[in-house]
């Protein structure tokens, strides 16, 4: 159960937006009710889909918004920077101590959404307790992983873990555990199982 009326209230909330509850949510509020409620917030967001329905009961049809997508896609001009982006820029940068352009187009598109996934990817870093150079490592151990292979984010937070005082010899050990997560179900299931 909760323990104190922030996590009661928490919960109603998460309930009012979900309607439904489990004892893992019940879990993560009680181990960290800050990290539940940044996740919380980042969840309830307007999403684009909300934006495709209204869309479809004014009559759109599929292909006009399918259209309007891809060519929203391939435009990549933004407007002039408005103070609140350049704050929100400003305010991620001091919190993961960088900035890369790929944000760039999240904020311009939705700053809403950044805002609150600068929220909540920050926290590790205001209220953490690894050191900057583990967490680094343990991002390049993400983007490196057989399941996302993101070779911009591997090099930007190799770099970072760099900057934090990793060695290159600490960076190709976390590379090479890494290299074992595809064979990972062979070994614990069993070759014949795969």
């Amino acid at each position: 159960m909760a323990t104190n009326q922030r996590q009661a209230d928490l919960k109603q909330r998460f309930l009012a937006a979900r309607g439904t509850w489990t004892s893992d949510w019940e879990s993560m509020l009680a181990l960290d009710p800050e990290f539940f409620e940044s996740y919380l917030n980042l969840s309830l967001v307007p999403q684009r889909r909300f934006h495709v329905k209204a869309a479809l009961a004014c009559g759109a049809k599929i292909a006009e918004i399918t259209e309007v997508i891809e060519r929203k896609a391939c435009i990549r001009a933004f407007p002039p920077w408005t103070s609140a982006a350049l704050a929100l820029k400003a305010e991620f940068t001091e919190k993961r101590g960088y900035w890369h352009e790929f944000w760039e187009e999240f904020l311009h598109l939705d700053p809403d959404f950044f805002e609150q996934y600068s929220i909540y990817s920050s926290l590790p870093w205001t209220k953490g307790v690894l050191e900057p150079k583990v967490k680094e490592l343990v991002y390049c151990a993400f983007d490196a992983g057989s399941t996302h292979l993101y070779k911009p984010g591997l090099k930007l937070h190799m770099r970072s873990a760099l900057g934090y005082g990793a060695t290159a010899q600490e960076i190709m050990e976390v590379l090479e555990i890494c290299t074992l997560l595809g064979g990972g179900r062979c070994d614990c299931f069993g070759a014949d199982n795969c």
